[in-house]
């Protein structure tokens, strides 16, 4: 196949392997084009699945001038949220996808991960939407919390307690709230 000189299906699963995390494919990676291997990956540590569903769905794209990788889909359980699993992924990521030669990682956040995925070092493709869920942020800081405005200027620095209350959180407070999904994000490597 001629998309396997993008990336080797053994770089593939190595790029989530860190922290006693295994990969494996959930069916053969395969070619869309010439340009374009795609892999649906399962991750466990120690014999347990780490995803709250099937797998995660990354294509990996050679352009005209570089490579990148497009991550398609990738949902922690949530019970191991928080724990330092994608940090971990996402820096093995980095490693390996660097080595590699690829140019970045991009990828349409959906709910939480528009926090998570701005907290691991991905940037809004268009700077506004950033500032659209800070906005949010700062109603849901006075609506729920009953805090005025901490000051906050990037989603980065907010302190992660505040995403959380026991009424709501904000990202499921988000949801209720907007129409605001599938923002994309990009990290440059």
């Amino acid at each position: 196949m001629a998309c396997n000189s993008i990336i080797s299906d053994e770089n593939i699963k190595e790029a989530f392997n860190t922290d006693n995390i295994k990969a494996s494919f959930m069916k053969a990676t395969y070619c869309e084009r010439d340009d374009i291997k795609t892999a649906f990956i399962d991750i466990e540590k120690n014999g347990k699945k780490l995803l709250e569903h099937c797998c995660i769905h990354k294509e990996y794209i050679k352009d005209i001038d570089y490579k990148f990788v497009k991550l398609q889909g990738i949902r922690i359980k949530t019970n191991l949220r928080n724990s330092g699993i994608s940090k971990k992924i996402i820096k093995r990521n980095i490693k390996i996808y660097r080595k590699e030669n690829f140019k970045c990682i991009k990828l349409n956040a959906i709910q939480d991960g528009m926090i998570v995925w701005s907290k691991l070092g991905f940037k809004f493709d268009n700077i506004k939407d950033e500032r659209t869920i800070l906005r949010y942020f700062r109603d849901y800081l006075n609506e729920i919390k009953k805090i005025k405005n901490k000051g906050y200027t990037s989603i980065k620095s907010i302190d992660s307690s505040d995403f959380f209350d026991s009424k709501i959180n904000f990202t499921d407070w988000l949801s209720e709230n907007t129409k605001l999904y599938g923002l994309p994000m990009t990290m440059e490597l």
